[in-house]
């Protein structure tokens, strides 16, 4: 079985317990927001034009989807990599999910892309089981704002490993200071948790400026 360290180093991430830990917090921050049950990291791979698991948060067996696959176009996670648009749907309302095994058949999922620069990183994603449940705007909104972290958080970690491996010991000042403000965003929330959610909604407010 492939560990997720052995996913995100092929993915070209430098230092992957670190941002394994920070997407592990940014996963459950949505969740909170969210009230879905479960979410996960998915890795983008051009050449297999798929999305491979590489975190999951909530799940009672968190390993049972590492490593496994969803093409691109396929469900709603699919889309979201195709369209490059947040996508969000449920079971009843929608005929275009995409089950794979130990997945729990979820009853509602959002699925948003993490983009640097229209390139697509990864997809982050929440379901939830609750037969009632539904993801709103709102919702989305939110979400899409923490995908826009984990892409600035995946993309400097690969332009570290790729400036090391040049020996290139300086970043352009654009580079340094988006890496500061996600370097920033996480330790605030891995410092206390419980203000994950006013740091999205400061962060939401700014966007907006």
């Amino acid at each position: 079985m492939l560990k997720i360290d052995q996913i995100l180093l092929a993915s070209g991430i430098k230092n992957p317990e670190e941002i394994k830990y920070a997407f592990q917090l940014l996963i459950q921050t949505g969740l909170q927001l969210l009230k879905a049950d479960e979410g996960s990291l998915l890795i983008y791979r051009k050449a297999e034009k798929d999305l491979q698991f590489a975190c999951t948060v909530g799940a009672k067996n968190p390993d049972s989807l590492i490593g496994k696959t969803i093409p691109i176009g396929k469900g709603i996670t699919g889309m979201a990599a195709m369209t490059c648009e947040i996508q969000s749907a449920s079971r009843a309302n929608s005929n275009s999910f995409f089950d794979i095994a130990d997945d729990g058949s979820p009853n509602s999922v959002i699925a948003a892309p993490m983009m640097i620069d229209d390139e697509l990183i990864g997809v982050i994603t929440a379901v939830s089981f609750d037969r009632q449940k539904s993801f709103n705007t709102g919702d989305c909104r939110n979400f899409s704002l923490l995908s826009q972290i984990g892409a600035i958080i995946i993309s400097q970690q690969q332009q570290l490993a790729n400036y090391a491996s040049q020996q290139i010991n300086s970043l352009t000042e654009t580079d340094s200071i988006e890496l500061r403000a996600a370097d920033a965003a996480v330790k605030i929330i891995r410092k206390k948790p419980e203000n994950a959610a006013k740091v999205l909604q400061m962060l939401s407010i700014l966007g907006e400026l």
